[in-house]
């Protein structure tokens, strides 16, 4: 088996209530031309007895990066991620939108999906992975000039991942699920059933 494609980024607001955690408003956002996620976790702590490891406290998650290259970065999805302000601006007589970044940007906790492709004894199946708690940070800014050919240029956001506040009879904070279905649709709609979606709404 392996992987050969990415698509569906969706987010979801997130609410924590103690140990209650819940979600609302799942939607699509950008599309992905890659993604990557790094965790990091303690050291394994083996107890050594007679020459070998008798008992063993294995390593833990500690937090992990969530790294996404899109397409675009909207000024939707940025307000969004970022937690940006935003404000009427008018230019010639036509009014457009001013995303202001100042001291008081605060980016919130979100609920974040994706689906992988595989192909598994050639067959395509698809892989939902949902990350219950995720902050972005202000991704940094870059542009090239275009030359005689178009050089595609993509934006990357980065997140932090971490560790749920849900704690119930079948997780214990919680910072990835997956689950696998043998089509797109399907795996888009556990990620927005994730998100808070329920069934017959949004």
């Amino acid at each position: 088996m392996a992987i050969k494609g990415l698509s569906r980024l969706v987010v979801a607001e997130y609410t924590a209530d103690n140990n209650k955690v819940t979600y609302t408003n799942p939607q699509l956002t950008e599309k992905m031309s890659e993604y990557a996620l790094d965790i990091t976790q303690t050291e394994d702590n083996p107890l050594y007895l007679d020459n070998g490891i008798a008992e063993m406290d294995n390593g833990i998650f500690e937090t992990g990066q969530l790294t996404i290259n899109t397409g675009n970065l909207s000024q939707e999805t940025s307000i969004r991620i970022l937690g940006i302000k935003e404000k009427d601006f008018t230019v010639n007589g036509k009014q457009v939108k001013e995303l202001i970044y100042d001291d008081k940007i605060s980016a919130p906790a979100l609920g974040v999906g994706l689906i992988e492709l595989h192909q598994v004894n050639n067959v395509d199946k698809y892989k939902g992975i949902w990350m219950p708690k995720v902050v972005f940070k202000i991704p940094n800014d870059s542009a090239k000039t275009k030359g005689k050919s178009v050089e595609w240029q993509t934006k990357e956001i980065v997140g932090t991942v971490m560790r749920s506040d849900e704690v119930s009879e079948t997780s214990v904070h919680p910072w990835k699920n997956e689950a696998w279905f043998d089509s797109e649709a399907d795996a888009l709609e556990y990620l927005m059933i994730k998100g808070g979606k329920t069934a017959g709404g949004k």
